[in-house]
Order: C-alpha cells, then structure tokens, then sequence
C-alpha cells in the first residue's frame, strides 16, 4: 500500500493537509479522450428498383500532425483542466468533425505503457452514436479530413489505424452488444424509421441474422405506425403516395384516378392541411406516355389512407407500365411514447 508522507496529519484538520499536499510528488499521465462513434450509414444498391444497403460504420479523423502523421484515427483530445471527460469528448468530436452528441457510454481505460510515443498518456474511451440526421463529418483543428467507414473494413487485418484504436473500436463493439438492445438500437435511427432499418440494427448488435416475420411480432408492443413524409428531397427525387389496389379499382378517390397503383408527386406539390397527412392533398403527374389524358384535379386521400414516402429517381421511374414503378414505398414507424 502506498501511504503519503507529506504531512504528518494526525493532529491537522484537512483543510490544512490540502493546502500544504504536494501533488507534483508524484508523476502524473496526460489524459485524453478518445470516441468511438458508431452509425447507419445508406450505401447506394446500384438497382433504383432496390433500397439502398446499409451499412454499420464507425467515424474516423485522419491525422494532422505527428505522431502517425496521415493515418486514420479516432476523434479525440487532450483533457483540458476543470473539464470532465464527457465535455472533453464532446468539445473535441466538435473541434475534429463537426459533430454534436452529447451522450457517451463508457469503454474503459487504456493505459498500457507505451501506447503512446509522446509519452505517459491514458486514455478514457467513450461511446457515441450519430443518428442518421447528424452524421455530415467535416474535418477540422489538428484533423485534415473525417469520414465514415465501414466497421468490418476498420477490424481487417490490412487496415492500419494510429495508436491503439482498433483495440478500443473491439472494445467499443463489445460494450454496445452489454446494452439492451430493445432500447439502444432506437439510437442509432431518426424519429421515423423503416422496420428493415430497424432489424438491421438488432443483427448487427446481436451479431446474428433474424426472421423477418418473428422480429415484427416482437417489435409490435415497441413500435407504431408514423404518418412521415420526407420534405428534404433532391430535385431528382420524387415522392410517391400508395393507393389501395381495391380504392384504386373501385375509383372510390375523390378525383380523378391516376393510373396504375401508385401516384407520382413533387415535393412542393404537396400541401398539408391540419388534419395531418390522412388529407393532403396532391396533384398528379401525367406522363409523356399519357399526354392524352386531361389535366388532373388535385386528390384528396380518404382518412384511411396515409402517405407513404420513398425517394425515386425521376429519370428512370415512370407512370408507364412497360417502364415499371420500382419497388414500393416504405411505410415508416416511430418509437411508441412511454417505452
């Protein structure tokens, strides 16, 4: 047991041993920290008739300065005096990538010696995860760029990364999967999300795949249907609201009809009353391939229909049959209150 001799204190009150310890007698480490940031990034599939991969990532700086000058890293930093180990996190994610999350879960402590060739520096790891809405990394202080980056590929053997990271991202990957995945996975989607999203978040945290129809049992007590429309589309996209095969067949929609079962709309076409989406009111496209057919009165969907959001690229999805549609649109849910 190591016992401190510097004041004989047997007979002072503690006010008086603080003020006369000496705490330059012993060597003290710099501290710094260091995060592991994890998200749900969309790769492109390639096929517009397919959705877009995802992909779990984890968030990567590359290196500034010496030491491991060029090579990729973790965001982190110096503790700076009067400052937790949260703050430090949070300042420096912001600093390096331009990030904001403010919610950590602890890794652990990496201390072994030599970790680090400037000298004796401990590191405290921490945890975060970007949602989908907050992931536009961009690089800056003593980071020259930030990008998102497959986890497997970090983890392969031919990936070089400074220091001691990889090791830390392992840890990192080990703490998530102690969480409850019921309650954690929501962290990693926006307010309204699709039930594929969803499930690709439980396998990947309990590392093993799951059958469609068990997972959407499990998840009926947990999640609701949410009445979403994206409004922060491209120029080239478009949205596309889904009729009823029977509505569409028995032209029971107030309006006329649009062909087929699906109805393409602009954006900004789009006008919401206060009823909410059950009663927005849209103006269909007429495709060059029916130009033929009179100028459509704007629709208004009956209350037992809602909008269902996807994006489509408006060069290759048509109102044309022989052109087809693409796959359908996603109906998206939301976290129930409470849970």
């Amino acid at each position: 047991m190591i016992t401190d001799n510097n004041l004989d204190n047997s007979d002072s009150s503690q006010e008086n041993f603080i003020k006369s310890y000496d705490i330059t007698k012993y060597d003290r480490p710099s501290v710094t920290a260091d995060i592991v940031v994890f998200g749900v990034l969309n790769e492109p599939s390639g096929n517009y008739r397919k959705p877009n991969k995802p992909e779990m990532c984890v968030l990567l700086i590359q290196r500034k300065s010496h030491p491991f000058k060029g090579m990729w890293a973790l965001p982190g930093g110096f503790l700076n005096k009067n400052e937790s180990i949260e703050a430090c996190a949070a300042r420096e994610l912001w600093e390096e990538t331009n990030l904001e999350i403010n919610k950590f879960w602890s890794i652990g402590t990496f201390s072994k010696p030599g970790r680090d060739p400037r000298g004796w520096i401990i590191s405290c790891a921490l945890l975060g995860i970007a949602k989908p809405s907050n992931q536009k990394a961009v690089a800056g202080d003593d980071a020259s760029e930030a990008i998102w980056t497959p986890i497997n590929n970090v983890l392969s053997e031919d990936f070089e990364i400074a220091f001691d990271h990889k090791e830390i991202i392992i840890k990192a990957l080990e703490r998530l999967r102690l969480e409850n995945v019921d309650q954690i996975a929501f962290e990693f989607l926006n307010n309204d999300f699709t039930i594929s999203e969803l499930q690709f978040v439980h396998e990947f945290i309990e590392d093993r795949p799951l059958l469609g129809p068990n997972f959407r049992r499990k998840m009926k007590t947990l999640i609701e249907e949410s009445h979403f429309i994206d409004k922060h589309l491209d120029d080239k996209d478009i949205l596309c609201a889904c009729i009823d095969n029977s509505l569409a067949k028995s032209k029971k929609i107030s309006g006329k009809v649009c062909c087929e079962k699906q109805i393409h709309i602009e954006p900004e076409e789009i006008t919401m009353s206060k009823k909410g989406p059950e009663m927005a009111c849209i103006k269909p496209i007429v495709s060059e391939s029916r130009k033929s057919m009179s100028p459509m009165r704007p629709l208004v969907l009956p209350d037992s229909m809602c909008l269902r959001p996807t994006s489509y690229n408006s060069k290759k999805t048509s109102l044309n049959k022989e052109d087809g549609v693409g796959h359908r649109p996603a109906t998206y849910f939301k976290r129930k209150k409470n849970i």
